[in-house]
């Protein structure tokens, strides 16, 4: 009974020393240890670039490129038209042309394309293709007194064209050789008829083989 009394404690004790012995060999373990996972995070979510609102100056840059296309449209179509549109009576025809011109009321590029209209109508002759509007830059902006003003330069070509007379016959128009033009300008913006506008007031336009 007493070898009984002592058997138990001897196998508990063994007992315990294999489970420590195993215990040392996985602290020995060189395997690292898994990570325990962590919550997902979603990405954060951002508001898509709003469009920013054009500028003042934007905005006057695109009305005064606008302004520019349609003179040169409306020049095409008198072009297109002189044998009609050119009058022999009233010396005052060419105004009645460029009436709806963007054209300031007093401005010397108004004058100068009075002129213009006046002198070509002796051709007698009516333009087959339209100008083209190469490129159109608009340099300063500038205020003088209440006045706003600005200042651009544009090319264009007039290459291609030809002319017939009233019966759509070829007619021989003398053209410089050169067919592209650099067009410096000055622009008012005024109110005229109730409506505020870019008008040009002043151009000077020469042969630029560079434009």
């Amino acid at each position: 009974m007493r070898q009984k009394r002592y058997l138990i404690p001897s196998v508990t004790a063994a007992m315990l020393l294999v489970v420590a012995a195993c215990g040392g060999d996985d602290a020995d373990d060189d395997t690292p240890a898994v990570a325990e996972p962590t919550e997902d995070t979603a990405p954060e979510l951002t508001a898509p670039p709003q469009p920013t609102e054009p500028t003042e100056e934007e905005l006057a840059e695109e009305d005064i490129q606008a302004a520019f296309e349609d003179l040169i449209a409306k020049m095409d179509h008198y072009y297109a038209n002189v044998t009609e549109l050119a009058g022999t009576d009233d010396e005052a025809w060419p105004l009645e042309v460029i009436a709806d011109w963007p054209l300031t009321p007093i401005g010397v590029a108004g004058l100068e394309l009075e002129g213009l209209v006046h002198a070509w109508a002796r051709n007698q002759a009516n333009q087959i293709g339209e100008t083209t509007v190469m490129h159109h830059e608009v340099n300063e902006f500038e205020t003088i007194g209440n006045l706003d003003t600005a200042t651009s330069t544009a090319c264009v070509d007039r290459g291609g064209l030809e002319y017939v007379d009233v019966n759509g016959e070829p007619v021989d128009i003398h053209q410089p050789p050169v067919t592209t033009h650099r067009w410096h300008m000055t622009w008012h913006y005024i109110e005229l008829d109730g409506q505020s506008a870019w008008l040009l007031d002043e151009a000077e336009v020469e042969s630029d083989e560079d434009c």
